[in-house]
């Protein structure tokens, strides 16, 4: 059951983040740090435990020079949206190292059908301006 939930919360998130056009505005940067916060606190509920490896730490120390540049800042709102930005990362690694390596498998194949489905959408409803396909919800 539960690494249905992994591999569902994952899959969400890439597709929104497809869909939002990765990270470029602070509103489906919010949304979508706080969808992966909700979807790792239900599985951390449904599961019970956590999975751990030597690559977190490193992690959880990028992530704490991020905030720790905050104070020095000379933008701090951009400073703050950058280190939330990267905090995702810590949840994120700790729900792939809870998924089994087939449902990665699956994971890492939803990629590419995502870049087809965005571009065939794109063509079909023509939307190219100097040869170039635009984002989608433009």
């Amino acid at each position: 059951m539960s690494n249905n939930v992994n591999f569902f919360i994952l899959a969400a998130f890439f597709l929104f983040g497809a869909i939002f056009k990765g990270y470029y505005f602070d509103t489906a940067l919010l949304f979508m740090n706080a969808l992966v916060i909700l979807g790792f606190s239900i599985l951390l509920f449904l599961q019970k435990s956590l999975t751990v490896t030597w690559l977190h730490i490193p992690l959880v120390l990028f992530v704490a020079c991020y905030w720790i540049a905050c104070l020095y800042a000379v933008d701090l709102e951009s400073a703050i949206l950058e280190a939330s930005r990267v905090t995702s990362l810590i949840p994120l690694s700790l729900i792939v190292t809870m998924l089994p390596r087939q449902r990665l498998t699956q994971l890492y194949s939803l990629g590419p059908w995502l870049g087809i489905l965005f571009v065939a959408a794109g063509v079909l409803f023509q939307m190219e301006r100097n040869g170039r396909l635009e984002p989608l919800l433009y």
